[in-house]
């Protein structure tokens, strides 16, 4: 996730969304990633598998988070 993020911050959208899939596919959680996420594929124009990974992150509200910075 913290690569996604990365990719992101530096405007590589594509390479951020495919590790983002792959980072999911294989467990991890983390709201804040979700809503990236969702965002990112909002900006695709994918708006369905954007709401899911809005729902996704609403589901895993608040343990997958950093309550101190929630």
């Amino acid at each position: 996730l913290l690569l996604a993020e990365l990719q992101r911050r530096r405007g590589a959208l594509d390479e951020a969304v495919a590790t983002w899939q792959k980072a999911f596919a294989t467990g991890a959680e983390d709201f804040d990633s979700r809503m990236r996420y969702g965002d990112a594929l909002e900006k695709r124009e994918q708006l369905e598998a954007a709401l899911e990974q809005y729902q996704f992150g609403k589901r895993c509200w608040p343990r997958c988070t950093d309550q101190g910075v929630a």
